[in-house]
């Protein structure tokens, strides 16, 4: 593979149980993503720490070089994509008080995470072609859901409407 990356830390554990969580994770120039003519390479330093279940995820992320197809993102393309359609509520409801440990964790979860993209991150389709810069920021607040804030630009390319070509500058 490509570049370097580093998961150190520590979990005490209750019984069978997570107690306590303190992970940090480190990469360089690490290829991140290699799918359906996709390719990105990140570096990053992103923690996890907190006691169960009211973990923190911190960090940085940046994007130094990726070339994206919309076909990554197509779940007919990509069996790691599954679409869930919502189905009719079953007569019989869970009660309120027994919440899952997973949907525990994702209400009680933190994020601060800082993606930067400095440029040479690319759409590339058919009838575009895009170098994107920015940064995002990736936040949930408990209970809060997560959300994105930020800004990404087009610095140069093309798109095709109706046989003429528009550049992007």
């Amino acid at each position: 593979g490509e570049g370097q990356a580093s998961l150190s830390g520590s979990m005490t554990l209750a019984g069978l149980k997570p107690r306590t969580v303190d992970y940090l994770w480190q990469s360089t120039n690490f290829l991140a993503l290699k799918r359906a003519g996709s390719r990105g390479v990140a570096t990053s330093q992103i923690s996890l720490s907190g006691t169960w279940p009211r973990l923190q995820v911190d960090g940085q992320v940046t994007i130094p070089e990726a070339q994206f197809n919309f076909s990554l993102f197509q779940a007919a393309s990509n069996p790691e994509i599954r679409v869930i359609k919502p189905q009719k509520a079953s007569p019989v409801q869970t009660p309120a008080h027994k919440e899952s440990e997973d949907s525990a964790l994702w209400k009680n979860l933190l994020i601060k995470l800082n993606i930067k993209l400095p440029g040479n991150v690319w759409v590339r389709e058919k009838d575009l072609k895009a170098e994107l810069t920015g940064d995002i920021r990736v936040i949930k607040i408990p209970p809060r859901p997560l959300f994105l804030a930020g800004k990404i630009r087009a610095l140069q390319g093309s798109i095709i409407l109706k046989r003429k070509v528009f550049n992007v500058e």
